[in-house]
């Protein structure tokens, strides 16, 4: 029989000594992954766009981390679920019509949206698109 109370250190088992999440960390990880999903953006655009590795990525995929409050990626992955929302307003929260115009060429933006957004300044450009024609709604 072993005591609790000796003092000796257990070994740790692989990935119970983790951080706890907090829960908008793991909100905005499901969010990013969930709208990613809907608008059909592949894995490879994803780990661009977040700026990760492929193995990050499918360790978020799997549940296994989650985007850090403190992290750019985190930044990042609110301004895509902004995005998302904002389509969402634009479409009628119709996924596949917001999928279809992520992946089509727009003559506005020059380039496909799910391109552009692979680079902070294009995220951005992206969002103001949409925004402004969201207000125009």
């Amino acid at each position: 029989m072993t005591s609790l109370g000796t003092g000796a250190a257990r070994p740790a088992k692989r990935g119970r000594d983790r951080k706890p999440r907090s829960r908008d960390e793991t909100l905005v990880t499901r969010a990013l992954l969930r709208a990613a999903e809907q608008l059909t953006i592949a894995d490879g655009d994803l780990v661009d766009i977040l700026g990760v590795s492929a193995t990050s990525l499918w360790r978020l995929k799997r549940g296994d981390t989650v985007l850090k409050e403190t992290s750019k990626e985190y930044e990042i992955a609110l301004h895509v679920i902004r995005l998302f929302r904002g389509l969402g307003a634009i479409y009628g929260n119709n996924t596949a019509d917001m999928a279809r115009w992520m992946h089509a060429g727009n003559s506005a933006l020059d380039d496909k949206p799910v391109e552009i957004l692979k680079s902070l300044k294009g995220l951005f450009s992206v969002i103001g698109y949409v925004d402004a024609h969201r207000e125009k709604l």
